[in-house]
């Protein structure tokens, strides 16, 4: 299946009739909300034309903007609605937005539903991302944040209300962007052809990397999570055992919330985040994450010591051999292990419920 966009006008009232489509279909119909004069909120909602009758999801607003929009200027008066509904209702289906729309969701599970309702199938979670020209999935950031529509209009109503929040957003997509992209070189590294001497060295410096590339997010991820919250930073600082027992100065106190977010910071830059003992049970006691049986991992860390800091030998000066097939095994446990972080961290977050506790 594939998915089109078609956009309703005010005066249509039934969904587009098309006898013969099979597709998914997503309709956007334009909110009469003012957005301080930009005028940019539509409400959204995905037809199934592959079941009969269509079956209908309503999943709420989203925000739909372009560059270099003023608030003169609303959407409806860009020229490429002037063309679109000249058009008859058959030939007004899209394969994506002008190059220059972009959109954000106006409530915060927007992300979560669209996986539901594509049952996590991720070619089509993709596609409708990209013809919908969302800002995050798509890393659109840079072009919008000094865009006028984004500032005034975005920032004010959309479920993330200030420039900081948006920037976490932004800034919490990092740290997957920088896993998926050491991974890929990983696998390139190890399916490139070697001379047989220098393949075994290879093979011991990728381990390596995996692990390293693994802590790095690890690191970012848990790090960037609680700063983001003060509940969160209050229980980290609580179970840090170089924080909870700290004496402070009384000049210090005065400092009061930011010394503390100061404290948590560089206590979490300071760890290292490839000991599994202590990594592990902070995602699950702090971000409430239910993690898979990770012996592999304890075993993949013991390893990554001995070709970290001995070159590749055990203590008792013993080579170590690093199969081809071993290193497939470890990095497709560690892609299995950062999707289960993100679904719990940022999909279907546990912590939530006792922060909004």
């Amino acid at each position: 299946m594939k998915i089109q966009l078609f956009f309703k006008e005010n005066s249509e009232t039934n969904i587009p009739d098309l006898s013969i489509y099979t597709n998914y279909l997503i309709v956007l119909s334009h909110n009469r909300w003012d957005d301080y004069g930009f005028k940019v909120t539509f409400d959204i909602q995905i037809i199934d034309y592959s079941s009969n009758p269509p079956l209908r999801l309503k999943i709420g607003s989203i925000k739909l903007g372009y560059r270099g929009q003023t608030e003169s200027n609303p959407i409806s008066s860009h020229s490429f609605f002037n063309d679109y509904f000249s058009k008859e209702e058959k030939d007004r289906l899209l394969d994506s937005l002008p190059d220059s729309f972009f959109s954000l969701p106006e409530y915060d599970s927007y992300y979560s539903d669209i996986n539901n309702i594509f049952s996590n199938n991720t070619i089509l979670i993709n596609q409708y991302f990209k013809i919908i020209k969302d800002v995050l999935v798509n890393k659109l950031q840079e072009r919008i944040l000094t865009e006028e529509v984004f500032k005034k209009a975005f920032q004010r109503t959309m479920c993330f209300s200030s420039h900081e929040e948006f920037q976490w957003l932004y800034l919490r997509s990092k740290p997957l962007d920088i896993f998926s992209s050491q991974i890929e070189r990983a696998n390139k590294i190890l399916n490139a052809d070697y001379q047989d001497s220098l393949e075994d060295e290879i093979y011991i410096m990728l381990h390596g990397f995996l692990i390293a590339t693994l802590e790095n997010y690890l690191s970012n991820t848990f790090i960037k999570t609680v700063m983001s919250s003060d509940d969160l930073i209050l229980e980290q600082a609580s179970k840090d055992g170089k924080i909870k027992d700290k004496k402070f100065k009384i000049y210090d106190l005065v400092k009061g919330k930011d010394l503390l977010k100061q404290e948590v910071l560089q206590a979490l830059q300071e760890m290292s985040f490839h000991n599994v003992e202590t990594v592990i049970p902070m995602f699950k006691d702090i971000l409430k994450c239910h993690l898979q049986d990770l012996t592999w991992l304890k075993e993949a860390v013991e390893i990554r010591h001995d070709c970290a800091h001995r070159a590749g030998y055990t203590k008792d000066q013993k080579k170590i051999i690093i199969p081809k097939e071993n290193l497939e095994n470890l990095i497709e446990n560690i892609v299995k292990f950062v999707r289960e972080i993100q679904e719990q961290v940022y999909v279907d977050p546990k912590y939530l419920n006792d922060v909004m506790d």
